[in-house]
């Protein structure tokens, strides 16, 4: 398109790229990848990373979003903070395509059942970080990722290590049943009562 008033031509151009299918659960938990799982709260993002069989890994992680001020200091404050999750996921081996890949989480009951079930396992394990119940909530929105239930089974997660090597694996992985009327776990955007919306938690794989 030419401007006559400024003697310029303007050239408009549109393209698409094919979507990608979003992994499901069941495929997330097949690849053996740990997940880096995020919990939004105003002012900080609390992370926790866990294991293909849906137990914590290392000491959770808050990462602050100071989103106050101007736009362009709000959006150098939210880069940084996406920098942060990447080079999190990248140094606990969590693995993906082209580096990263995101998994919106229905946030329901997570903050609850993390609190309840997660928090003092994750206390346990983090003996210099003070954990939060968001840290909890976050291990609960990567447990809920990978198709698992978000409650603990009583004893799992004990505090000696030889006993965590001996019976973490498997007894906490609660997968989604191909029979009966049980259905998938919930992973929509679909609003849930409460004023949170769905979504608020993700799930960050790279």
């Amino acid at each position: 398109m030419r401007d006559p008033g400024r003697g310029r031509w303007y050239l408009d151009a549109s393209w698409s790229a094919p979507k990608a299918a979003l992994p499901t659960p069941v495929e997330l938990a097949a690849t053996g990848a740990r997940l880096l799982a995020v919990d939004l709260n105003a002012g900080h993002l609390a992370v926790c990373v866990v294991d293909v069989h849906g137990n914590p890994v290392g000491i959770p992680v808050s990462v602050p979003t100071d989103l106050t001020g101007p736009a362009s200091r709000r959006d150098g404050r939210l880069r940084s903070a996406i920098s942060t999750l990447i080079g999190l996921a990248r140094d606990h081996g969590c693995a993906g395509h082209a580096g990263l890949v995101v998994v919106a989480v229905d946030p329901a009951y997570t903050s609850r059942w993390g609190g309840q079930y997660w928090k003092a396992p994750l206390q346990q394990q983090s003996k210099t970080t003070v954990v939060t119940g968001h840290h909890a909530a976050a291990a609960a929105i990567g447990r809920r990722a990978l198709g698992h239930g978000i409650r603990r089974r009583q004893g799992v997660t004990a505090h000696d290590r030889r006993i965590v090597r001996r019976r973490a694996t498997g007894q906490t992985a609660s997968r989604p049943r191909a029979r009966g009327t049980a259905g998938p776990p919930r992973t929509t955007g679909m609003p849930v009562e409460g004023g949170r919306p769905a979504g608020t938690g993700a799930i960050a794989r790279c």
